[in-house]
């Protein structure tokens, strides 16, 4: 009888893969630390830019002052391209005016995306 070796790595790239899709309502929970200064409403900035329809929009062409730094950044908002700057967006983005810290935990992340996500619809 022959032992498969593609289980565990299918199980873990399933478990993977579940992970990546997110929780809304965790994120939305997660979420709330953001609201202090972004809005979730359509072109209602807050201290920084809404996040409504942020998921597939270019970086700094919402209706709001964007750094130089923002500008020149120049990538088209996504999972990963979010990930990186949420991570740690002052080493991110050079300049930007966003000082949040960072956010580290990879299940925490996935989740505010699948929020994010939500935020077009």
């Amino acid at each position: 009888m022959q032992e498969s070796r593609f289980a565990p790595g299918f199980l873990l790239g399933g478990w993977l893969a579940a992970a990546a899709a997110g929780d809304v309502a965790a994120g939305k929970t997660i979420f709330q630390c953001c609201g202090f200064c972004h809005s979730v409403t359509k072109d209602n900035n807050g201290i920084g830019p809404s996040l409504w329809g942020v998921v597939g929009r270019k970086t700094a062409s919402a209706s709001y002052p964007s750094s130089a730094s923002m500008q020149k950044y120049g990538v088209t908002w996504n999972e990963q391209s979010l990930n990186a700057f949420r991570r740690a967006p002052m080493r991110a983005v050079e300049g930007t005016k966003m000082t949040y810290a960072g956010l580290t935990n990879s299940v925490d992340h996935a989740n505010v995306i699948a929020c994010l996500q939500k935020l077009h619809e």
